[in-house]
C-alpha cells in the first residue's frame, strides 16, 4: 500500500503539557462523506473531501473517550454516539431543517438517547441502526436499545477492558489480565454464547479482529501478534528496520480487514495480508513531534487513513496501490487488492464510489461504460480471475458479483451491453452471450444463455432502434443474417432471447422474476433469420434457406409457414402484428392477429419495403421503387 500525506487537518499543539487537544477518537459516516473528530471536550465534524469544518458539538459532560456514527444513515438524518469518562453514553441526532440544507450545516441537533453507567465508556460499536454495543473500562460489555433506551449486559469479566472489536458474527474483547473473550451472536438455530478464546501470559494493550485476530502485547518484545480462528499464532514477516521494543498505543483495521494500522510514539506502521495469505509489515511512517498515536480512522472505502495523536496532530493519508484515469473523466484508485475507489476528475465535493471483490480475489481490470442508448458513462464493469463485478454509479445499492471466468480475450468494456435504467446486462465472451442483473442479486450466478455455443460464432453485437425500442442483432463473421433476437420488457421485468443451437434448431430462453425458462423448436430447413415480437415475445418469425417465412408460436411450441419467397418480414414495433412481402406478389401481407394466420390482409404497394415506423396507433410503411419513395398506412391497425 502506498501512503501519501493528503493534508493536516489539525496541527500539533506546541504545549505538550496541554492534553485538551488530544485526538481521542475518529469516526466516518457510512457513506464516507463526513468525519467526526473527538477531542477531550468537544466533537468537530468536517467534510472528508475538502476537510472544511462543518459543525461542532459540545456534549456538556466529562471528557470524551470514544465516538461512532450510526450505520446506514440517510441523507436527511444521522445519529452520533458519544462515550464519556464519567460513564455517560449519549446519542445525538442530526436532522435537516429544510431540504436545501446540508446535514451538518444549519441542522437541528437533538439528544435522543442517554445511558448512564458507573464506569468510563471504553469503546462503542453499532450492532444495528437501533442497537449500540459498548464496553465499560471495568470489563462489562453491554448492548443499548435506542428504541426502549434500556441497556442489557452481554457479559462481564473481572478485569479491565483494554480492547474491543467486532468481526463477522462475533465480538472480541481483550482484558488486562491476558484474557481474550469471544461473544458469538445468536442465530435462529443457536443461542448467543460467550467463551474464553485465549489466555495470554502478557499484558494486552489492544486488540483488533481483522482477517486474523491482531493483539498488541506489552512483553519483552512489545510486538503485535496474530492468531487464527483456532487460537494458533501466525507468522508475521516483520520489517527488519522496525523498532520492536516500542509500546503500541493504538490499532485499527481497514474496512476489508486485510490491512492494520499500528500506532507507536512518533510513528505508525502498516501491516498487510499479502498474496501468500501471510501478514507483512509493509510501511513505516515516522512523524516528528507527533507524540503517541491516539486514534485511527479509516474511510469506509479504504481510500483514506486519518491518524490522530496525543499532541492534537491529525493527518490525512491517501491510501492506494495504483491509480490511473479513465476517459479523462474518472480517477480509478486501487486502494487494496480487492477494493477500488472511483472519483470524477473534476469532483471537489461529493461522494466517492467504492466497489469491492466479495470473493476475496484481486480486481484486475476496471472499465466504465455507457448504456446502449445514452452517451453518459454510468456503469462500472470490473473483473477478477473468476468473476465479473457490475455496478451502477447512479445507484446506492452495492455491486453485484457473478462467477464468470474471463480469459482475457477482448476488452471487457467492449463486450458488456446494458440497457438504460434496466436491470439486465448482456456479456459477450468466447462466442457466448450471458445475462446478468446490474446491482441486484436476483440471479445468484452469471447465467449463460445456453450450455452450448450459439451456433454461428458471434463477432459482435449490434444494437439498433425499431419504434423507439431497442433491438439487438448478433452478427457473425461468416454469416450475414441475424440468427439471434432479444427483447426486454421493462413493465414486466421480462427478458426473452432466441438463437440457433444448430442450423435448424431454434432455442428460446425467458428470464422473469429470477426464473429461467427454456424451450426448443426444430425445423426441417436451415434458419437464416430470427425475430421475436415486440409485444410479449409470444411469437417469433424465422426465415429458412428456401425463403419460407415461418411463424413460431412459443406458447404452443408450434410453427406454420406464412409466406413463400419472402423478401421482407418484421413485427410492427410494440405489437405482434406482422408485415411481410413476397417476391411473387406486388403487395405486402399484414397479419394483425398472429394466432389466427388465416385472417391476413394484402395491401397493394409500389416497389420494395424500405422501413416501417409507428407513432401511437399510426403505422407507416415506406417503400422505394426506381428512386421514388411511397408511404402506406396500416388502416386496420390504426382503428384497432
Amino acid at each position: 500500500m502506498k501512503l501519501e500525506l493528503e493534508s493536516t487537518i489539525l496541527p500539533a499543539n506546541v504545549d505538550f503539557q496541554n492534553f485538551s487537544t488530544r485526538v481521542q477518537s475518529i469516526a466516518f459516516t457510512s457513506d464516507g462523506k463526513y468525519i467526526a473528530i473527538a477531542l477531550n471536550d468537544r466533537v468537530k465534524i468536517i467534510d472528508s473531501s475538502s476537510h472544511h469544518l462543518l459543525d461542532r458539538l459540545a456534549t456538556k459532560s466529562d471528557y470524551i473517550t470514544c465516538i461512532s456514527f450510526q450505520p446506514e444513515a440517510s441523507n436527511e438524518s444521522c445519529k452520533l454516539a458519544v462515550g464519556h469518562a464519567d460513564g455517560n453514553l449519549l446519542s445525538f441526532k442530526f436532522a435537516l431543517r429544510n431540504a436545501n440544507d446540508s446535514l451538518f450545516r444549519n441542522n437541528k441537533k437533538t439528544l435522543v438517547n442517554k445511558f448512564e453507567e458507573t464506569s468510563p465508556i471504553f469503546q462503542i460499536i453499532w450492532n444495528t441502526p437501533t442497537e449500540i454495543i459498548y464496553g465499560l473500562k471495568s470489563g462489562v460489555l453491554k448492548v443499548g436499545n435506542l428504541r426502549s433506551n434500556v441497556a442489557q449486559t452481554l457479559y462481564s469479566v473481572d478485569s479491565q477492558l483494554v480492547g474491543l472489536s467486532m468481526s463477522k458474527n462475533y465480538l472480541i474483547s481483550a482484558h488486562s489480565n491476558g484474557e481474550i473473550q469471544k461473544y458469538s451472536f445468536g442465530t435462529i438455530l443457536q443461542e448467543p454464547s460467550v467463551s474464553k478464546h485465549l489466555q495470554l501470559q502478557a499484558k494486552i494493550l489492544c486488540v483488533e479482529a481483522a482477517e486474523s485476530l491482531a493483539i498488541g502485547l506489552c512483553d519483552e518484545k512489545c510486538g503485535l501478534r496474530f492468531f487464527d480462528d483456532e487460537g494458533e499464532m501466525e507468522v508475521v514477516d516483520v520489517n527488519k528496520s522496525t523498532e520492536t521494543n516500542q509500546t503500541i498505543t493504538a490499532i485499527s483495521k481497514s474496512p476489508n480487514g486485510k490491512t492494520i494500522a499500528v500506532g507507536y510514539y512518533d510513528r505508525f506502521d502498516i501491516v498487510e495480508k499479502n498474496a501468500s495469505n501471510s501478514w507483512t509489515n509493509s510501511k513505516i511512517v515516522k512523524v516528528e513531534n507527533m507524540m503517541a498515536v491516539s486514534s485511527f480512522g479509516w474511510n469506509p472505502s479504504g481510500s483514506q487513513l486519518l491518524v490522530g495523536s496525543s499532541s492534537g496532530l491529525l493527518n490525512v493519508y491517501s491510501t492506494k496501490k495504483r491509480s490511473y484515469n479513465l476517459h479523462d473523466e474518472f480517477q480509478i484508485t486501487h486502494v487494496s487488492l480487492t477494493d477500488v475507489v472511483i472519483k470524477r476528475c473534476n469532483q471537489t465535493l461529493g461522494r466517492d464510489y467504492h466497489i469491492t471483490s466479495t470473493n476475496g480475489e484481486e480486481i484486475l481490470d476496471v472499465e466504465i461504460i455507457s448504456s446502449l442508448n445514452s452517451p453518459i458513462l454510468r456503469y462500472v464493469v470490473a473483473r477478477t480471475n473468476s468473476s465479473l463485478i457490475l455496478s451502477d454509479l447512479n445507484a446506492e445499492s452495492k455491486s453485484s458479483q457473478f462467477d464468470f471466468t474471463w480469459t482475457g480475450e477482448g476488452e471487457i468494456g467492449k463486450s458488456i451491453y446494458i440497457e438504460e435504467d434496466s436491470t439486465f446486462c448482456l456479456a459477450h465472451h468466447k462466442n457466448k452471450v450471458h445475462i446478468a442483473e446490474v446491482g441486484s442479486t436476483k440471479l445468484t450466478d452469471f447465467e449463460s444463455i445456453s450450455q452450448t455455443d450459439v451456433h454461428h460464432p458471434i463477432s459482435h453485437i449490434t444494437p439498433f432502434y425499431i419504434g423507439g425500442e431497442r433491438v439487438y442483432t448478433f452478427d457473425s463473421e461468416d454469416f450475414s443474417y441475424s440468427t439471434s433476437s432479444l427483447r426486454f420488457f421493462k413493465d414486466t421485468d421480462c427478458l426473452c432471447f432466441a438463437h440457433l443451437k444448430d442450423e435448424a434448431t431454434i432455442a428460446f430462453t425467458k428470464f422473469q422474476n429470477g426464473q429461467k425458462k427454456e424451450s426448443t423448436i426444430y425445423h426441417s430447413e436451415n434458419i437464416l433469420f430470427l425475430e421475436l415480437d415486440d409485444d410479449s415475445s409470444k411469437f417469433c418469425l424465422a426465415l429458412d434457406t428456401k425463403r419460407d417465412l415461418i411463424l413460431l408460436d412459443l406458447s404452443r411450441e408450434s410453427k406454420k409457414v406464412l409466406l413463400s419467397s419472402c423478401s421482407y418480414a418484421q413485427f410492427v414495433p410494440k405489437s405482434s402484428t406482422i408485415v411481410a412481402k413476397s417476391e411473387d406478389k406486388n403487395g405486402m401481407n399484414v397479419w394483425y392477429t398472429p394466432s389466427d394466420v388465416k385472417t391476413s390482409e394484402l395491401i397493394p404497394i409500389e416497389g420494395n419495403i424500405y422501413s416501417m415506423e409507428r407513432e401511437g396507433n399510426d403505422v407507416r410503411v415506406e417503400t422505394r421503387s426506381g428512386g421514388e419513395s411511397f408511404t402506406y398506412s396500416l388502416d386496420a391497425f390504426t382503428s384497432s
